[in-house]
């Protein structure tokens, strides 16, 4: 909470009017943080205020979160997010996300011209549960023109994932209707939603599990997980999903191509290659050679 003694100004107001007048605050921010009773409370000579509602589309520079690899160029940082880590925060009380971790290591500056949305500079965002590359721009320029149409000039959106059960489907091209069910907390086949387009290369598989590399075509939230688990193969470790409970979720992030003016941006997960981290696990059941 923050305190505050608004000394000069009516105090026949209600905090509403406050908020709203004083503070440049919308109505829509105070009906976020504050109960109707409150809204309409007379203002008092001093406040506590979440600063939640205080500090909107302000990252906290605290990170709470496991180590973050990063690299940069002149105008992207890419951004190795760990699994249990959020992309972004959706208040600023949040610490627990890549954001803060840029601003918690002195990049807080590529943040500032972002003062609208939660995502800032983030090109695309990936689940809590997914480990993988993010790619950040560092010009809100850049950012616009390359958010806006994300389809189109990304050219490949790479992921790897280790399932339950071994994949033997045929045609490895799916394609499916998904629409958000349980509050838009997951996702599920249904007529009414959108169309979901994705490639599967099987790479390795065993009794009980296969490594695949997924091709997104679309990039619907919740996409891989849904559409592997309607196939039968639901990723290791993704119980909201149907698989059983493991340490993590098996999906990452792994290569992401955009074309940007005339040249193509390549980006793959340095770290997951050289931590081998997906055989780590596969090697509990047998043993595997390197496999990209």
């Amino acid at each position: 909470m923050i305190e505050l003694c608004p000394y000069n100004v009516n105090f026949s107001k209600t905090l509403k009017d406050f908020l709203h007048n004083e503070l440049n605050l919308s109505n829509q921010q105070i009906k976020e943080y504050l109960k109707s009773k409150q809204r309409q409370s007379i203002l008092s000579r001093c406040l506590k205020l979440d600063a939640n509602l205080l500090n909107r589309y302000l990252v906290n520079p605290i990170y709470n979160g496991e180590k973050i690899y990063l690299s940069e160029d002149d105008d992207f940082i890419y951004i190795e997010k760990p699994p249990g880590v959020f992309s972004q925060p959706l208040k600023y009380n949040d610490s627990n996300n890549c954001l803060s971790f840029l601003r918690s290591i002195s990049l807080g500056k590529y943040l500032n011209d972002y003062n609208d949305s939660w995502e800032k500079g983030l090109l695309y965002r990936i689940d809590h549960v997914t480990s993988g590359l993010l790619i950040y721009a560092k010009n809100k320029s850049i950012h616009e023109s390359l958010r806006e149409n994300f389809n189109q000039i990304a050219k490949k959106k790479t992921y790897l994932c280790i399932v339950e059960g071994e994949w033997n489907i045929k045609d490895n091209d799916l394609c499916t209707k998904l629409a958000p069910f349980k509050n838009n907390t997951l996702m599920r086949e249904s007529e009414e939603g959108e169309v979901a387009k994705l490639t599967v290369k099987k790479l390795i598989s065993f009794d009980s599990m296969s490594l695949l590399q997924i091709n997104l075509s679309t990039g619907l939230r919740h996409q891989i997980r849904a559409q592997l688990s309607n196939a039968g193969c639901p990723i290791v470790g993704d119980v909201e999903y149907g698989a059983a409970k493991n340490d993590r979720v098996y999906l990452h992030a792994f290569h992401y191509e955009i074309k940007f003016g005339d040249k193509i941006i390549s980006k793959r997960s340095e770290h997951f290659l050289k931590e081998n981290l997906f055989e780590k696990y596969l090697n509990k059941f047998g043993g595997v050679k390197t496999i990209l």
